[in-house]
């Protein structure tokens, strides 16, 4: 129960926040793709911390199922920490830092193993045919300020064999982004659902800027 609740109160607000994806005023993927690379550009010369969520809904009204966390923490130019969790059959977290081009890495409370060299990073490959809308609405409220909030819809439709049958899937995927108004990506969100089913994955990403906890540093090793 500890975890359900605040994801309930995460789906509330986000069911209020869907409410802007109402607007009309469509822009080019040009605009959307020139937010996102500027917000890159500038994380990749910050300091900040992010945390991604995983929720999954086996149906709408039902509740949310949190399955894996990530904690981003990142000091420029070369310091990273990253505690990745899942909470499948058996919650695992493990913990990678990064400090003067050496790995240490560690499962749940075991010992800390160090590497020399590492790095992080990854990517998704999409396939089918690809539609994608975009939306933009400057200056809304955000967390007692005001950001710039981007909709991005895309539906990717693929045609799926099954023993007697070959049935088109079509998924669509909702990306939500809400950007300070000198570019910085505030909060992101992602729903991924498939037509004719009630189930829906959610993912929340937040970035905080500057932190001033945010300390890195290399583990004692036994």
């Amino acid at each position: 129960m500890k975890t359900i609740l605040p994801i309930l109160v995460l789906f509330c607000a986000l069911s209020v926040a869907g409410q802007i994806t109402t607007i009309k005023n469509e822009i080019p993927e040009s605009q959307y793709t020139a937010a996102v690379m500027k917000a890159q550009e500038l994380r990749n010369s910050a300091n900040y911390r992010s945390i991604w969520t995983k929720v999954y809904f086996e149906g709408r009204s039902k509740d949310a199922i949190i399955q894996a966390k990530t904690l981003l923490e990142v000091i420029q130019p070369d310091k990273r920490r990253t505690v990745d969790e899942t909470f499948y059959e058996k919650p695992v977290r493990e913990e990678r830092i990064w400090v003067d081009n050496a790995l240490y890495k560690r499962i749940n409370d075991g010992q800390w193993q160090k590497y020399n060299g590492g790095g992080s990073g990854g990517g998704g490959i999409e396939s089918g045919q690809v539609k994608n809308q975009y939306r933009f609405l400057p200056a809304v409220d955000f967390e007692g300020g005001k950001a710039d909030f981007y909709e991005h819809i895309s539906i990717r439709t693929a045609n799926k064999a099954s023993q007697n049958e070959v049935v088109t899937v079509r998924y669509v995927r909702t990306t939500l982004s809400w950007f300070s108004l000198d570019g910085k990506l505030l909060k992101k969100t992602q729903e991924t659902t498939i037509d004719g089913r009630e189930e829906m994955l959610r993912e929340l990403t937040t970035y905080e800027y500057y932190p001033k906890n945010l300390k890195i540093e290399a583990p004692q090793l036994k």
